[in-house]
């Protein structure tokens, strides 16, 4: 029995698979659109997609509710692959230094940085980190983004790290929003220890608990001149992989450190950052089933000296997906407010940051066969915009056209 439906949309944006799954190279740049068209879901999965007038003389609508979606788009529900949403205390004093002209190191000899929201963390007690949490989700959600990618990586205990990842998952029965949790023990080198010491920390006490946990889907690893060398990232990934955790990989954000090349090589399912991959390293890396994670608010407020180079990655067939990086430092959680300005910041076609938001962002969390695209059989996670045009929301800068959101196939 068809329960839901969504009638008459101006334009029913379905955007589609690529032929590898994500959209990679010049499939980035097309997307699957159904004018005048209607979605029909069952539980809270998508049964059929088609034109209105097909949709009715196809299905019987009497006991559905429906959404008229006359003159609006309906696209599916965005995916943000990379958030830090749990964390306390706020590092608004750091970004007016930083627009003042200081640096990052700077900031951090101030006192600043990722080592500032750690103890603030720590310091903070369960009820707090809670609350904070479930209002962080909620913006996140209210923005239109309907699944979301979160990491522990504040604790850096092996205390505080189960705990983080208990939080999440049990913020799960509080909000819609689907949340991949992922481990993210090797963010930054604790003070007062060496990365040696903390790599085997983390080998020998944390990644063992957090997969008798249960509850992370990834371990993510900071490979950096700052945080872990080669050799200590690919121990740690290896140790994640063969216990189930497959690797997503933090590099390349502040300087060429040969991360795009190492995450390819190891068979991350993401690099994240990648501002500073030299064109003739992705080049020689060429198409690979590593995600590029590219995230432009990071470049903003940290007002790095260049970008990320979209263009070459997506020339290369690599996938691309976007993400806000919303953090104690980057307090950016709508992923929909990124459209536009990625789009300009890239020099991206509306088309290449919706597949970017969607269903390369949906595969970059292990999520690509589930949501990311209005398919038959997939969750009917989807939004509806009062524009009339998908290309609006490329164009139209700074204002929130999210009227519905529906998840599972129930408005939220």
């Amino acid at each position: 029995m068809i329960d839901f439906a969504v009638l008459d949309a101006s334009q029913l944006v379905t955007v589609g698979e690529g032929k590898s799954g994500p959209r990679r190279g010049p499939e980035q740049g097309t997307i699957d659109v159904i004018e005048d068209g209607a979605l029909v879901a069952s539980g809270d999965r998508i049964v059929d997609v088609g034109a209105t007038a097909d949709i009715r003389k196809k299905y019987d609508l009497s006991q559905a509710r429906t959404l008229d979606a006359k003159g609006k788009v309906v696209m599916p529900g965005l995916v943000d692959p990379h958030t830090h949403p749990l964390f306390a205390g706020l590092r608004y004093d750091e970004y007016a230094m930083l627009l003042g002209g200081a640096d990052k190191a700077e900031v951090v000899r101030r006192g600043g940085g990722i080592w500032r929201s750690v103890l603030d963390t720590r310091a903070a007690n369960e009820g707090e980190l809670r609350r904070v949490l479930d209002d962080y989700l909620a913006r996140i959600l209210r923005s239109g983004t309907t699944t979301v990618e979160a990491k522990s990586g504040y604790g850096l205990t092996p205390q505080t790290e189960l705990q983080h990842l208990e939080l999440l998952h049990d913020a799960q029965k509080r909000t819609p929003l689907r949340i991949v949790p992922t481990f993210l023990g090797a963010h930054v080198v604790p003070r007062g220890m060496d990365a040696g010491g903390y790599t085997r920390e983390i080998l020998d006490e944390m990644l063992p608990r957090v997969v008798a946990q249960g509850i992370a889907r990834y371990q993510d690893v900071s490979c950096s001149p700052t945080t872990f060398s080669h050799d200590q990232a690919a121990t740690l990934v290896e140790a994640g992989k063969n216990r189930g955790l497959p690797a997503r990989i933090h590099t390349d954000g502040g300087v060429s450190f040969g991360g795009w090349e190492f995450a390819a090589e190891y068979g991350a399912v993401s690099a994240d950052h990648l501002t500073f991959t030299p064109d003739e390293e992705i080049a020689r890396v060429g198409a690979t089933t590593t995600i590029a994670g590219l995230i432009p608010a990071a470049e903003l407020v940290y007002r790095t000296s260049r970008r990320a180079n979209a263009r070459k990655f997506m020339e290369e067939g690599v996938a691309v997906a976007i993400a806000t990086d919303f953090c104690s430092s980057i307090h950016c959680p709508s992923l929909y407010s990124c459209i536009g300005f990625t789009a300009a910041w890239y020099r991206m076609t509306p088309e290449e940051v919706l597949s970017a938001v969607t269903v390369n962002a949906a595969y970059a969390v292990g999520m690509g066969d589930r949501v990311g695209t209005l398919t038959p059989g997939k969750l009917a996670d989807l939004l509806v915009l009062n524009v009339p045009h998908y290309r609006m929301l490329a164009f139209e800068l700074g204002r929130d056209d999210v009227e519905t959101i529906v998840i599972g196939g129930k408005v939220v």
